[in-house]
């Protein structure tokens, strides 16, 4: 089960971090996070306002362009690559692929000089 965070900040819900974007959970974890978002007074609301969403099919079975939209809101390697092993669609495959490498390429502002420079004062 997909639990979305749609929000800026983790949320602890059922003792388990829900970071920003797409987590993967597995029963019986996933249902005690979607029992308290249905539940919980204050929890409800997220739901309500869209901070956070509960997908319960499978990912295998999404459609290519529902899978991809998934793909591109997760930032764990971890469900990455749990996806890649759930779907079979060539399209998504791309996908997980380019977004792993999004992921873990640094940008052309941490691979240029500019940025990393730190001003510690004289050093004797």
């Amino acid at each position: 089960m997909f639990i979305k965070n749609n929000g800026d900040f983790v949320r602890v819900i059922a003792g388990t971090n829900v970071v920003p974007g797409t987590n993967n959970f597995e029963d019986p974890l996933a249902s005690q996070i979607a029992k308290e978002l249905k539940t919980n007074v204050v929890l409800k609301t997220l739901l309500k306002t869209g901070e956070m969403e509960i997908e319960e099919a499978e990912f295998g079975t999404l459609k290519s362009a529902d899978a991809i939209k998934l793909v591109n809101e997760t930032i764990s390697l971890d469900t990455l690559q749990e996806m890649a092993d759930a779907h079979d669609g060539k399209t998504v495959q791309k996908a997980i692929k380019d977004r792993i490498a999004e992921l873990t390429t640094p940008s052309d502002q941490e691979n240029s000089d500019e940025g990393n420079n730190v001003d510690v004062g004289d050093v004797e």
